[in-house]
């Protein structure tokens, strides 16, 4: 009899990702997922953060301190992986998922800097263990079938330009100024380079941006421009960027402007995208109406309103029928559309639905983006020295 039930392990519930994803997961039915054994977050605040799984829903023998521990006493029942963690701890959790042949689903950005995303991608590509990365903007109905009408209907080489942009407001203050209901915990180490990475507007939000212009045109990045700025404190060694600003240029030729911010006034999540094709073509879309899509057919000047009756993407009807959460075609969804694609690839289940998820070899290209805007962005005082991208094919 074929396994109809797959069991997780999740790593890192302390924050707004862990749960939410977790909450996500647990109601997929196609098939039927159970998050039965999780690491709530650090070994050194276990007792609260044991109390908060147990609330969760975890039974009391299947919350454990460490991930050696969990997979010590429960690795031969966890069919995958799940990490949630700050982005500093992306690489001991993923090796140990590796080192035990677990499938591993990881929160994106894949690591806090390219060695580690590196060694990341090696661990499971030397198993060719299944893997998934987890940028969900992309995996939105409206993004999916932007790939649908470009990437994989075999247009990337018609794209010209766009623009990728993701203001948000939430870190405009100074971190100590930001109260715990207004996410002062996760500015903390969203702004703590030891923690989020060597990037912090660049290594997070904009990594958002990378991911969806990648998904959308199936083209690779050859050269990035790059500027970063401190606003809010003023350039400090100790903090990481408020705003990252790239033109990113394709394998085409094309030229793409890329820009993150979290100080921007009355932005609360305000991520939107154009990308233009040649012939006068365009798609566009913002995640305040994240399930409408604009398209412009070539030459014709005229917008039109794409809403989910109109979409054409064979991954959409296959997957809309088979979450048991319905926020519309929102971040659950996504969420689950991203599980059932790592599922079927794991364990052929949900049966003929072809794998679609970005895997880490996606992830490692995102971070080697980051890498050269870094680079590009510290040259001088202006950056916005061309960089090439060290992509891996």
């Amino acid at each position: 009899m074929s396994k109809t039930t797959f069991i997780g392990a999740a790593v890192g519930l302390s924050k707004f990702i862990g749960p939410a994803r977790l909450q996500a997961h647990r109601s997929c039915q196609a098939p039927n997922v159970e998050i039965r054994f999780c690491v709530p977050g650090q070994e050194k605040n276990f007792d609260a953060n044991k109390v908060a799984a147990l609330a969760m829903g975890f039974h009391d023998n299947c919350i454990f301190p460490t991930i050696g521990a969990m997979l010590e006493a429960k690795g031969n029942e966890i069919d995958f992986g799940v990490v949630n963690t700050p982005n500093h701890d992306h690489l001991p959790k993923c090796q140990a998922f590796a080192e035990a042949d677990i499938p591993t689903i990881c929160d994106k950005p894949l690591a806090d800097n390219l060695s580690h995303a590196q060694t990341i991608y090696h661990a499971f590509d030397q198993k060719d263990l299944v893997n998934a990365i987890t940028p969900t903007y992309c995996f939105m109905g409206a993004n999916i079938e932007a790939r649908h009408r470009v990437a994989l209907a075999g247009k990337g080489s018609k794209v010209r330009g766009g623009v990728y942009l993701y203001p948000q407001h939430w870190l405009d203050q100074p971190v100590e100024s930001i109260g715990p209901d207004a996410g002062g915990d996760q500015a903390d180490w969203r702004k703590n380079p030891m923690l989020s990475g060597e990037a912090g507007a660049l290594g997070d939000i904009w990594t958002h941006l990378a991911f969806l212009l990648w998904s959308h045109t199936g083209l690779k990045v050859k050269t990035i421009l790059a500027e970063r700025r401190w606003v809010v404190t003023g350039r400090r060694h100790d903090e990481t960027d408020d705003e990252a600003f790239a033109r990113v240029i394709l394998e085409n030729g094309a030229r793409i402007t890329v820009q993150a911010a979290q100080y921007a006034g009355a932005n609360d999540n305000n991520l939107s995208w154009q990308l233009w094709l040649e012939d006068g073509e365009r798609l566009s879309w913002s995640v305040e109406e994240s399930e409408i899509l604009w398209h412009c057919p070539a030459k014709s000047r005229i917008l039109q309103k794409v809403t989910p009756s109109g979409y054409e993407s064979p991954i959409i009807s296959a997957t809309n029928s088979m979450p048991g959460m319905h926020d519309g075609d929102g971040w659950a969804k996504a969420e689950q559309r991203i599980l059932q694609s790592f599922l079927a690839q794991a364990f052929g289940v949900p049966a003929g639905l072809k794998p679609f998820h970005l895997t880490f070899k996606d992830g490692l290209n995102i971070q080697a983006m980051v890498h050269a805007a870094i680079a590009s962005a510290t040259h001088d005082e202006f950056g916005m020295k061309p960089t090439p991208v060290a992509w891996t094919d």
